[in-house]
């Protein structure tokens, strides 16, 4: 089997094992993390992305519907709409930006700040056992890690998109396998 990379610094023996390792426990953990922000959302009665998107709200400064869009690594148009939805539930303020007219600054109302404050200690709780055994020096390693890691993705999506877009030739499939050519 061909290995899925071909740095030499993530082979171990020759094999991408290691590498595969590591990809499908960044999954796992992102289905496992994805789990408990959907599990806070609930608490107080609301989505997994609705809560990501009132959480950069609180914690962003000067949070506009691009900086919260950048933040989450989602789209501008998927936060109009959460906004839209929180807006209508009274949860979330949307006012012009004093700067730049078409910029949209967002800001919690004080229901919303009030439901995220009713999840703190609940959140605090689960969080320490998330992240129960990571040393100072391993939380800040990691931090700098998936930074890294989103940017490089950034760019491995771009490429992925361009190279999707050029025209692949495609394998004949019978019984499950492809032809020979």
């Amino acid at each position: 089997m061909e290995p899925t990379i071909s740095r030499e610094e993530l082979l171990v023996d020759g094999t991408d094992a290691a590498f595969r390792e590591l990809v499908h426990g960044i999954l796992a953990f992102g289905a496992l993390h994805s789990e408990i922000r959907d599990g806070h959302a609930r608490y107080i009665g609301i989505t997994g992305p609705q809560y990501s998107v009132m959480t950069a709200i609180r914690h962003l400064e000067s949070p506009t519907i691009t900086r919260v869009a950048q933040h989450l690594s989602v789209t501008p148009t998927f936060v109009t709409a959460e906004t839209n939805k929180l807006r209508t539930a009274g949860l979330v303020s949307k006012t012009r930006s004093t700067e730049d007219s078409r910029a949209v600054v967002l800001g919690l109302t004080s229901d919303g700040e009030a439901l995220l404050d009713q999840l703190s200690d609940t959140q605090r709780q689960i969080n320490d056992v998330e992240f129960d055994h990571l040393t100072r020096d391993e939380f800040t390693r990691l931090n700098a890690t998936l930074a890294t890691l989103i940017e490089n993705s950034e760019r491995a999506i771009e490429l992925q998109r361009f190279l999707q877009r050029t025209p692949a030739r495609p394998a004949t499939v019978r019984q499950g396998r492809p032809a020979r050519r």
